[in-house]
């Protein structure tokens, strides 16, 4: 396969071919820029059961703290940003480099992606310090609030849960044997991304200098499946923290997966309700009524629901009236809709965010991988931005009423602890 959109009056070309491996190459080229970007994504992230038996968020995450330092000593001579990030279904080790150091920027990925070696140190560093970030997290409203919705909506044992239940403890004996890293190495449907002034010739020597191994087998110990939402979540949530001089308090109900064919009308829906300062809510909570100094909504698409929720507090005197602002506001959108003004809005917003979001070569190369990742249409994400904008208001009002039924909501609430 090999595409080739021309975007911004020529200046940049995305480029996506596909390797006799299978592997994948993304390229978006810009003779603009002398920065390069480079990175090799494994499809494979810790929602995975093997990634989590394994361990392999500590291999990943420390795989350039060799015990003597070479690694990151290279880095910084090349004036590189080298950096590994793990998702629920994606691992990458990348770096940003001047485009004349690019060939000994992937040279050195290529070392640490076959490092064999990890800074048991640094590994006792991080353990010490988790348990106190932990604990620092669960005085914090906000992220209590999170937790409780979460753990509400998803069943115990589902991965979504993960980042809000107690991290487990860092295992140091992956120091002596990150070879459980070979196999994520060796799985199939790798992606390489580059942006910058570099061709596709180039882009393909920077992938040898990965010297990745041949890709083997996808084995059912790397396949994700997620549980069914809980089919019991509570009404109403109830959390008590010390010393807090506020309420805090969320509404939460699953989202939209990206497949959903309501996504477009969800992106005006959360706009015209929550996503600015003169939104319905922030309206409602604050600018009418003064019960709050501000509103905040959580809207994601995701491969499975995510845990949507909108998010405010108020004075511990005014708490009650300020849920209850909530749920009138929440229920009058749902009955009444949008108008057509806001629907214009709403969209004139949306087309103009996306359009800045596509500006730059890293960020296109960005959204290009996830695209070939998930077998996406290329430009997923601005055309339902553009759907957006041919829906009639009358289609977006009818899934209001249903969506944003208050009754297909719960509440977290989070007081000051009583004696």
């Amino acid at each position: 396969m090999f595409l080739i959109l021309s975007t911004f009056a020529n200046a940049m070309e995305l480029q996506v071919e596909e390797l006799p491996s299978g592997d994948s190459i993304v390229l978006v080229q810009d003779a603009r820029s002398d920065v390069v970007t480079m990175e090799v994504r494994f499809p494979v992230g810790d929602f995975s059961p093997a990634w989590q038996a394994t361990h392999l968020d500590e291999i990943w995450s420390f795989q350039a703290y060799d015990p003597d330092g070479a690694l990151r000593l290279r880095a910084e001579a090349l004036a590189a940003e080298v950096g590994s990030v793990v998702s629920n279904r994606s691992a990458t080790l990348g770096a940003i480099c001047l485009r004349e150091d690019m060939l000994a920027c992937a040279t050195l990925l290529g070392d640490i992606l076959h490092s064999d070696a990890l800074e048991r140190d640094e590994l006792k560093r991080h353990r010490r310090t988790q348990w106190g970030d932990w604990e620092g997290l669960l005085s914090d409203p906000e992220f209590v609030l999170r937790q409780a919705a979460e753990q509400a909506l998803f069943v115990k044992g589902d991965p979504r849960r993960m980042d809000v239940e107690k991290p487990r403890r860092l295992d140091l004996r992956v120091a002596r044997d990150p070879s459980a890293k070979e196999a994520v190495l060796a799985l199939p449907n790798r992606l390489m991304g580059f942006s910058g002034n570099l061709s596709l010739d180039d882009a393909v020597a920077l992938t040898a200098l990965f010297r990745l191994p041949e890709p083997s087998e996808r084995g059912p110990e790397w396949t994700v499946e997620l549980p069914a939402l809980s089919d019991d979540v509570p009404a109403t949530v109830e959390a008590e923290l010390p010393e807090l001089t506020q309420v805090h308090f969320t509404m939460f109900r699953a989202g939209l997966v990206y497949e959903d064919e309501h996504v477009p009308h969800q992106h005006v829906a959360h706009h015209v309700l929550v996503g600015h300062f003169y939104s319905r809510m922030y309206r409602a909570l604050r600018h009418d009524s003064g019960l709050s100094y501000g509103v905040s909504g959580s809207n994601f698409f995701g491969l499975s629901e995510p845990c949507y929720r909108i998010s405010s507090s108020s004075k511990v005197e005014t708490g009650d009236q300020a849920i209850a602002v909530m749920r009138e506001t929440m229920s009058t959108y749902a009955s009444e809709g949008i108008t057509v003004e806001e629907h214009e809005q709403a969209v004139s917003h949306l087309l103009g965010l996306h359009a800045i979001r596509s500006s730059t070569p890293w960020s296109l190369t960005s959204t290009a991988l996830h695209e070939v990742q998930f077998g996406l249409e290329r430009d997923h994400l601005g055309a339902l931005k553009r759907a957006a904008a041919e829906l009639s208001v009358e289609e977006i009002n009818a899934w209001i009423a249903s969506f944003y039924d208050p009754e297909a909501w719960s509440l977290v609430v989070v007081r000051p602890e009583t004696d």
